[in-house]
């Protein structure tokens, strides 16, 4: 057993493209959620000036950052499970090392006792 070079296992190949997935998944959710809810009343001509004052009231408003904040929890959870998962392959990784290691050290010890 090597533990230098460790093999990558089939489930980590897909850690990164699924994390980034579901960010994107995320994030376009999010836009999409965002520019609904900003469209309902439907286009209407403003002056640049009533588009400024609009601006600064979206920007004041808590519930416009809400889609951004599901986004982010969206995330960490989405995080913290595969996080989780994958310490628990690690583990069960390690305990199959382990008793791989206890049945060596076992073998290797009955292969040396003097013969009686």
């Amino acid at each position: 057993m090597s533990y230098t070079n460790r093999p990558h296992s089939p489930a980590t190949r897909w850690v990164l493209p699924g994390a980034l997935a579901l960010v994107i998944v995320a994030m376009v959710w999010a836009t999409f959620v965002g520019t609904a809810s900003a469209n309902e009343d439907g286009p209407m001509p403003v002056s640049p000036a009533a588009q400024a004052q609009e601006q600064e009231d979206a920007d004041s408003d808590p519930e416009a950052n809400l889609p951004y904040l599901f986004a982010v929890y969206i995330i960490t959870w989405g995080g913290f499970f595969a996080y989780a998962f994958f310490m628990s392959l690690r583990q069960r990784e390690m305990r199959r090392e382990l008793d791989a290691l206890k049945a060596a050290v076992a073998e290797r010890e009955a292969g040396e006792s003097p013969p009686e």
